[in-house]
C-alpha cells in the first residue's frame, strides 16, 4: 500500500541507480546468495518497500529472509547470557559467554552487510548504462524532487544564522546547550543519576541487594530527574524550532513572487509583438 504512494518512492530512492541495482537483484528469479544478502543485510526499510513496489513473491521473499535467524540467535544469545551475569559469584562464566554472542552478532551483521553491499556494486559496475536510464514510472517521483528543490533553497535560506533574529538564535543556543549539558552529566554522572541495576536482578528486591525496592522510578535519583528535564527541554525547543523554521519557510514560499517567470512571459511576448511588426 505505501509502496504506490509518491512521497514514499522518493524517500527510497526509487529513481536512483543504488535502488535500481537492488531491484534488478531482488527481481531473479529463484534465491540466490545476492538476494538473500540483500533480505538479511540491507535497509530493513528501502529493501521492504522495494519488495511492495515489485510486488514480489510474499512467500519467496519470506523463505529467503530465513537465513536471518544465523545473525539474530546470538543476539537472543547475548540477551540470555546477560541476564544470569549475577549468578554463579566472581568466577561465572556468563559474562564472558554474554561478551563472546555479542561479538558474534556483530560479526554476523557486518559481514550480512558487506556481503549485501558488495553485490549491490557489482550490479552497479556490470549494468550501470542500463540502471541510468530514465524511466516513464518514475516520472512522478522526478516531478515531486524538482518541485521540493525549490522548498528545500528556501528553507536554507530562513535557517542560516544571520537571516535568525535573536528569539531564533537564543532557542538554538539554549536547545543546544541543554542536551550537550545532559549528555555530560549523564556520561561523567551516571553514579550519581541513576541506581545500580541490571537485567539479573529483582525489582522488588531491597536496593542494598541490588534491587530497586519494588519501585521502578526508583533507578532515577533527583539530579537523574533533572537532567532528564534539561534534556527533554533541548528536545521540546529542537521540534518548535523546525516546526517555526518550516512554517516560515512555507509562508515565504507561498507568497514569494515569480519574477523569472513572469519576465520569461514578457520577454516572450515582447519578441512575438516584435516579430508580427516586422
Amino acid at each position: 500500500f505505501l509502496g504506490k504512494k509518491v512521497k514514499v518512492q522518493q524517500l527510497i530512492k526509487v529513481d536512483s541507480v543504488p535502488t535500481r541495482a537492488v531491484e534488478m537483484i531482488l527481481k531473479r528469479p529463484g534465491l540466490d546468495l545476492g538476494k538473500v544478502a540483500i533480505l538479511i543485510g540491507g535497509p530493513d526499510w528501502p529493501v521492504s518497500v522495494t519488495c511492495g513496489i515489485l510486488c514480489l513473491n510474499i512467500p519467496q521473499m519470506l523463505l529467503g529472509t530465513m537465513p536471518v535467524i544465523l545473525i539474530l540467535s546470538p543476539c537472543c544469545l547475548a540477551g540470555a547470557f546477560i541476564s544470569r551475569q549475577g549468578m554463579g559469584g566472581e568466577d561465572s562464566i556468563w559474562p564472558m559467554l554474554a561478551n563472546f554472542a555479542s561479538v558474534i552478532a556483530f560479526a554476523g551483521q557486518m559481514v550480512a552487510l558487506v556481503l549485501a553491499g558488495a553485490l549491490t556494486v557489482k550490479v552497479i559496475q556490470e549494468s550501470s548504462d542500463e540502471l541510468s536510464v530514465e524511466r516513464p514510472e518514475h516520472a512522478a517521483v522526478a516531478e515531486l524532487t524538482k518541485q521540493e528543490e525549490e522548498a528545500t533553497r528556501m528553507y536554507a535560506e530562513i535557517t542560516k544564522w544571520e537571516n535568525m533574529g535573536f528569539g531564533d538564535k537564543f532557542l538554538i543556543i539554549s536547545m543546544t546547550a541543554t542536551q550537550l549539558l545532559s549528555g555530560i552529566i549523564f556520561v561523567f554522572g551516571a553514579s550519581m543519576c541513576f541506581l545500580p541495576f541490571s537485567v539479573d536482578k529483582d525489582i522488588d528486591a531491597p536496593v542494598a541487594e541490588g534491587g530497586l525496592g519494588g519501585d521502578p522510578l526508583a533507578i532515577v535519583k533527583p539530579l537523574g530527574w533533572l537532567a532528564c528535564g534539561i534534556f527533554f527541554y533541548g528536545v521540546v525547543t529542537h521540534i518548535l524550532h523546525l516546526k517555526i523554521m518550516g512554517r516560515r519557510a512555507k509562508a515565504k514560499l507561498r507568497y514569494q513572487p515569480q519574477p523569472l517567470v513572469q519576465e520569461e512571459k514578457m520577454s516572450l511576448s515582447q519578441h512575438a509583438a516584435k516579430t508580427e511588426k516586422e
